[in-house]
C-alpha cells in the first residue's frame, strides 16, 4: 500500500487523447481533419486570433510519417531488385528455350 502512495506521488503517466477538431466561426463550422492519425506538434494559433486563407493552424509531427516514407521507400527498393533479378531469370529461360527449339529443327530437319 505505501509503494501504491508513493507511485501515486511521484509516478508520471502520458495522457494521449484522440479526437476531431472543430474550428467554430460565429456561424459557420470549419471542421479539421487529417487524411491520416497524426500528433499534434504545435497549435499555431491562440483562441479568437485572427486567422488568414493558407495560414498554418498546426503543426504535425512527421516521425511516423517519415517511417512510413523510409519503410515504403525501402520496399519499392527491394520490390525493383526483385523484378530485375525476375526479368533476368525469364530473359534466360526464354533464350534457353529458343536455343533447344533451334536444335530439335536442326535435328528434325537433318533426319
Amino acid at each position: 500500500m505505501l509503494l501504491g502512495i508513493l507511485w501515486a506521488c511521484f509516478g508520471q503517466i502520458n495522457i494521449v487523447a484522440s479526437a476531431e477538431g472543430k474550428i467554430i466561426l460565429g456561424s459557420r463550422v470549419k471542421q479539421i481533419q487529417s487524411l491520416e492519425k497524426c500528433v499534434v506538434k504545435a497549435i499555431l494559433i491562440n483562441e479568437g486570433d485572427y486567422v488568414s486563407k493558407d495560414q498554418a493552424l498546426i503543426e504535425l509531427d512527421t516521425t511516423l510519417t517519415t517511417a512510413d516514407k523510409n519503410r515504403l521507400q525501402a520496399e519499392l527498393h527491394s520490390t525493383a531488385m526483385s523484378l530485375a533479378v525476375n526479368q533476368t531469370l525469364l530473359s534466360e529461360i526464354e533464350k534457353t528455350a529458343g536455343e533447344e527449339t533451334e536444335k530439335t529443327i536442326i535435328i528434325n530437319v537433318g533426319n
